[in-house]
């Protein structure tokens, strides 16, 4: 089934989560992720807790969130 998400370009791969680790869509709906899960642009990664998550955002780059955190994706285009 598509969702509002499915739409949109994803941004990143959840590498590591630990604790509560959540995404909000821009639906403002949140959602439990696990190892794999995607990310797409506009989407918030949250983290409750004691709890760590790291989101591989390509392969050079990875954004490691500590307890209490969020980080706002957005799709980055570079320029050539």
């Amino acid at each position: 089934m598509a969702t509002a998400s499915s739409a949109k370009a994803d941004v990143g791969t959840i590498k590591v989560a630990i604790g509560d680790v959540k995404v909000v869509g821009v639906d403002g709906v949140a959602r439990s992720v696990a190892v794999g899960d995607k990310v797409y642009a506009g989407e918030s990664v949250q983290t409750g807790p004691n709890a760590v998550v790291q989101v591989q955002r390509s392969e050079e780059h990875t954004s490691e969130l500590q307890s209490l955190a969020y980080l706002v994706c957005r799709l980055l285009l570079e320029k050539k």
